[in-house]
């Protein structure tokens, strides 16, 4: 998995702003997966913007849902969702999320599940596991504020049927298996022009 590291932060990617540089990693996955729009979905979303692993993916004209459990980051986030440069390309929630109304939320997505990010400081897994759709790529939390809980992300992850292609401190980067061999062929050829 650390192949991936080259590119959280590069001159291919461009600048990221998500606390490890994942935004960078995702816009490469999606790269090697030929998705080049669609649905992407924040949960732990702050104000939209900060430290954000999808706020990248909405420059580029993808479509996102993201959600706030805190009502006074959620009201950074109304704010900076109105802003003209995401084009109302920004869905915002606030909404604590869990297992029981995850389901709920995602029937506000109409289109192409490209990528979730769950980071809600603990039980990501459990949203995960009750998640209706799957997406081809996920980003979940996987340390916070020290506590790891690396193995219950990952047994999580391989009983949706993910398989992790990139780890930082903070998240692990999944790709739904099915998806797995198109992504190889896709990250051969990306390497392979890289020189």
């Amino acid at each position: 998995m650390n192949w991936m590291k080259r590119y959280q932060s590069n001159d291919r990617v461009g600048k990221t702003g998500s606390q490890g540089g994942e935004d960078g990693v995702i816009a490469i996955i999606l790269q090697a997966l030929g998705i080049t729009g669609g649905w992407c979905v924040e949960i732990g979303a702050w104000d939209g913007e900060f430290l954000s692993n999808t706020i990248s993916l909405v420059r580029k004209g993808f479509y996102c849902l993201m959600v706030e459990g805190d009502e006074g980051r959620s009201k950074a986030l109304f704010r900076n969702a109105a802003k003209a440069e995401y084009g109302g390309r920004i869905t915002p929630v606030n909404a604590m999320v869990g297992p029981g109304n995850v389901g709920e939320l995602m029937k506000m997505v109409d289109g192409y599940m490209a990528v979730i990010s769950i980071d809600i400081d603990g039980g990501e897994e459990d949203i995960l596991a009750a998640l209706p759709v799957k997406f081809a790529v996920v980003v979940m939390e996987w340390n916070d504020k020290g506590n790891k809980h690396h193995w219950s992300v990952l047994e999580a992850a391989d009983r949706c049927g993910y398989i992790p292609v990139h780890a930082t401190n903070s998240n692990v980067i999944f790709v739904l298996a099915g998806f797995y061999p198109t992504f190889c062929e896709g990250m051969a050829k990306i390497e392979e022009s890289l020189g």
